[in-house]
């Protein structure tokens, strides 16, 4: 291989990982900026919310001479007979001195809790979702480079001074230029043939985005979309679902804090909860009408 094609090829490479790392970050941050929490300091949130996002999992305890609630990853010891950790092994990373050690009791010393019902990383899924947009961003690049590539022309270096001018005269946008057949055939183009397919690619790169929103619990109707109204009602309510899983695996960790270290942390989205097309055209004026509900669907089923 020439060292050329391996430089385009080390391109490649390093645009490929560009983008899928602008393509994690661009989601780490709609999943971070998507619950508020209170009650707990900016440091501490994102600790929790981050390590939810790495490891799915994490536990709590209490800092005895700060009369707060610390939390750390930790290891399983034992498990009860329904495959749950009873007894953990605080992990102590940065070798603080007020992390308890040796084996902890599971809601006696320590609380442990899961982001999914899975109790895998949020960033499990969001890498399937994320490695599949990056492969379109490519198809995308290479077919926005093909589309950059000149027509070919084929002379002669002798002919080559006469071939520019005719080609200057054109690109110059004169209405007709006139030339003998002979200097006709020094410009026979040969044109790439590229079919233009970004707009086709784009749709469907959107299309996979908009399931990894709908994962992530973010509502993402898309106003360009013609959808049925039980096609707009199902996506909400895969949405609303999502949503709330996270929602209530964060409530339990964090009630479950409370109630043995006496904390008072409370935890919301920010998202609000995606209404039914039919229950937003009903909010219309004089309760709206099974007519509106029907004209909501015809516009992507928007929260107009």
């Amino acid at each position: 291989m020439s060292k050329k094609n391996k430089m385009i090829k080390r391109d490649i490479k390093a645009l490929r990982r560009e983008t899928i790392n602008t393509l994690l970050n661009k989601y780490y941050n709609i999943y971070m900026d998507n619950f508020e929490i209170e009650g707990l300091d900016a440091e501490p949130i994102d600790y929790v919310l981050r390590n939810f996002w790495a490891l799915g999992t994490l536990a709590a305890f209490e800092i005895e001479i700060a009369d707060e609630v610390g939390f750390t990853t930790y290891a399983a010891q034992k498990w009860n007979m329904y495959d749950f950790p009873e007894e953990v092994e605080l992990i102590n990373k940065r070798n603080v001195p007020f992390i308890p050690k040796g084996p902890q009791v599971v809601n006696k010393d320590v609380v442990i809790g899961w982001i999914q019902s899975n109790h895998k990383p949020i960033k499990t899924i969001v890498d399937f979702y994320v490695k599949r947009i990056a492969e379109v961003e490519m198809v995308i690049n290479t077919n926005l480079q093909l589309s950059k590539m000149p027509f070919l022309v084929a002379v002669s270096p002798d002919d080559q001074a006469r071939a520019e001018d005719i080609i200057d005269r054109i690109l110059d946008d004169e209405v007709a230029v006139f030339t003998s057949l002979e200097e006709l055939s020094l410009v026979q183009a040969l044109a790439t043939n590229t079919p233009y397919i970004i707009d086709k690619l784009y749709g469907y790169k959107t299309s996979v985005e908009n399931e990894l929103l709908t994962y992530l619990g973010i509502d993402n109707a898309d106003e360009n979309t013609r959808l049925l109204l039980d096609q707009v009602n199902a996506n909400n309510q895969v949405i609303n679902t999502n949503r709330e899983g996270f929602l209530y695996h964060l409530e339990t960790f964090f009630d479950k804090c409370n109630e043995l270290f006496g904390s008072k942390i409370t935890v919301k989205t920010r998202a609000e909860q995606v209404q039914s097309v039919y229950t937003q055209a009903n909010k219309g004026v004089n309760g709206g009408s099974e007519n509106a509900a029907e004209g909501s669907a015809d516009n992507g089923g928007t929260n107009e």
